[in-house]
């Protein structure tokens, strides 16, 4: 299907519970159109929970779900929040350098200035 005209819709959502967890959502509608006239639907929605041990080394894991909104053989909506077949599931970390360097330098800061170090 050659693609005209693209909208998507976006619903975004997060909670930070203490400053080292949080918790974050997304529900994202699709709708493409062509001149043919074909129009096809989709959605997507993930939820994802975040642990920071400190400012630059985080753990996050998360569930993403997306399929057509209509089942193509009955015609019945798809929309559902887990699928044994589309559903899936993430584990990561996130390092970031620019924090872990300021990290560094105010260290060795610390220690150059307790040790008389220039």
């Amino acid at each position: 299907m050659a693609q005209d005209t693209f909208f998507a819709k976006r619903l975004s959502a997060s909670y930070d519970f203490y400053d080292s967890i949080s918790f974050s959502t997304r529900f994202q509608f699709e709708s493409a159109f062509d001149t043919a006239g074909t129009v096809t639907n989709a959605f997507l929605h993930f939820e994802q929970l975040e642990y920071y041990s400190n400012d630059y080394l985080a753990a996050f894991l998360g569930h993403t779900n997306s399929n057509g909104l209509f089942n193509p053989e009955t015609y019945q909506n798809n929309l559902k929040l887990y699928d044994n077949n589309s559903s899936e599931y993430y584990l990561g970390l996130t390092l970031s350098l620019q924090n872990y360097r300021k990290v560094v330098d105010q260290t060795l800061h610390l220690m150059e200035s307790h040790m008389g170090i220039k």
